[in-house]
Parts: C-alpha cells; structure tokens; sequence
C-alpha cells in the first residue's frame, strides 16, 4: 500500500538528503575540496535504501492526488502512455466511472462523448518513478484498455472488469496481467527487452500464441494451457469456459511467464 503522512514526509525528507549526500561526493572533489568521497557516497546509499525501505518505493515527490470520474456512459477507453511510471489497473465501484491516483508529474485527460468516456493518462517519456499511478474502472462499463509503458511497473487486474479489447506493452519493464473472468476479450501484450506475466484463472479459457526472439525465455506454470504447435497454446474448455480470451504476445528477449 502506498506511504501516507508521517511515513511518506520522512522517507521524502531522507530521498533529498541521500540525493545532497551523493551531488556533494561527486562534485566537492573537481572543485578542489578535500572530501572523503567513500563515506559522502557509502552513507548517500544507505540513507536512500533508508528512504526505499520504509516506504517501499522511492519518494521524491508529493502526495499523489486523486481524481474521481462520473457519468452515465456504456463504453468507456483507458489510453495510458505512462513512461517509466508504475500504473495500477483494477475495478472500482459502479457509482463511478473510475477513481484515479496520480502526479506529481503527468495529468489525466477525461471526455464523454456520445455515451463513451474517453480516459488518458500522461506522463512524459523521461519523467521518474516518483509515486505509483493507479486508475480503477467500473465493472458495468464496457473497456477497451491501451496502455504503454517505458521502464516502470504495469499491473492490470482485469478480474472484474468487462472488456473487449486490451494491448499492453513494455520496453524494459515489466507487465503483469490477470485475465477478466467473464465475456470474450482479445489481448495483445508486447515487450522488448521486459517481463510479461500472464495470469488465467481456473475458469477462465484461454488461447495464447507466442511470438519471441531467440534470447526470449517462456516458463509455462499453468497446467492447463497445453501446447498445440507453432508457439500456440490452448486450455481444453475454451470453447466452453464462461470466460474466453484470445492473447497474443510478442518479446524481443525479455521473460514470459504463463501462470
């Protein structure tokens, strides 16, 4: 769970320390003064794993904000260009259209037009990790999710959701995916050098076709998908299963696990 009050202002106050600590080792020497430039950097690293470790990420920035989106609508689309941003994707209640945590850096866009919502997410290419996004949508709205990300942390929960179409992607992070449990729904996830986790619940049937580089890796852990040939998988209820998702997933050399 992400640091509040007290915790947060602390680990915050010790990210900025650390930082003054390491800028002082590295610059103090090139100007001529005497510094003992192992202890300024051994003790900037400990005092940000410090920081790291009683928040459990790295605070540099303020609260994240939160932002809650209303309407009467049936369709709505998730487009995230997130960066190196770690991005949350789950269910929130009906009474809303979604619930967001964001910022410092990067804003939420929002439009309903003709019955369908339109929700972006922005943060710039470069921009830090500086607090985990999190967007939450309504489960009786029908989704189309787009999300791409750089270098942070992607983490879609799709249980409760209903979809239609989801494309994730990754350069060196890493996407972890949890398939919806209801409907039919076609995914595609994608990753250079970055880590793809799919996660397919018991009830939920699955057909999955792998595209990979030689230096990309697959660990199968799910005893139900079985191998049909030409990188393709298959569970034996598809087509009965109350569930059905057609994934396609594509990695230069990063790891592929199918849970």
């Amino acid at each position: 769970m992400p640091p509040s009050g007290i915790r947060r202002r602390v680990a915050q106050v010790l990210w900025w320390v650390s930082l003054l600590i390491l800028a002082s080792g590295l610059a103090l020497p090139p100007l001529g003064i005497p510094a003992p430039l192992g202890l300024l950097i051994g003790t900037g690293m400990v005092t940000l794993g410090l920081s790291a470790l009683l928040a459990g990420e790295i605070v540099a920035g303020p609260e994240p904000r939160s932002y809650t989106v209303r309407g009467q609508v049936v369709r709505g689309r998730l487009d995230g260009r997130v960066g190196m941003c770690d991005l949350e994707v789950s269910a929130c209640p009906n009474d809303r259209v979604a619930s967001l945590r964001f910022g410092p850096f990067g804003k939420p866009g929002f439009e309903i037009v003709e019955g369908v919502a339109y929700l972006r997410l922005r943060n710039g290419l470069f921009r830090p990790n500086l607090t985990r996004w999190q967007s939450d949508l309504a489960g009786n709205v029908l989704w189309d999710i787009d999300v791409r990300s750089s270098l942070g942390e992607v983490a879609l929960d799709l249980s409760n959701l209903r979809l239609e179409r989801v494309n994730a992607s990754t350069a060196l992070g890493r996407l972890s995916v949890r398939c919806p449990r209801r409907g039919y729904v076609q995914m595609r996830l994608r990753s250079l050098l970055g880590t793809i986790e799919l996660i397919i619940p018991p009830q939920v049937g699955a057909r999955v076709t792998l595209r990979r580089g030689q230096l990309a890796h697959v660990t199968l852990n799910n005893e139900r998908l079985l191998a049909i040939g030409g990188g393709r998988y298959s569970t034996p209820d598809f087509d009965t299963a109350p569930a059905q998702v057609e994934i396609r997933i594509e990695s230069s050399a990063g790891d592929i696990f199918l849970n």
